[in-house]
């Protein structure tokens, strides 16, 4: 089971970019996206060289791991799909 991915960081690059009150200037803008540009080059090859993670809040974490053993639970047969269904239910209602 792969873990689970939202769209947080799309979103957190967008509110960086309408921080601002007033109308960001095209030449801050484009500044902006090349920073921005080149801390994904970097932050890849961190990754792709298992020296860095993602980050991930503690709750959420908590969350996955419950799911994630609940899933093997019932991929080892020990769970009907409705015991799976209904625990899952529990992790996911916060």
């Amino acid at each position: 089971m792969k873990a689970v991915c939202t769209n947080n960081d799309t979103e957190g690059n967008h509110r960086k970019l309408s921080d601002d009150k007033h109308k960001m200037l095209f030449y801050l803008l484009v500044q902006k996206l090349r920073d921005e540009a080149t801390d994904v080059v970097i932050t890849a090859t961190l990754v792709s060289d298992r020296k860095v993670k993602r980050l991930q809040r503690r709750k959420y974490g908590t969350v996955e791991s419950c799911l994630f053993t609940v899933w093997d639970r019932y991929a080892n047969g020990e769970l009907s799909a409705t015991r799976l269904l209904s625990e899952c239910a529990h992790f996911t209602a916060f």
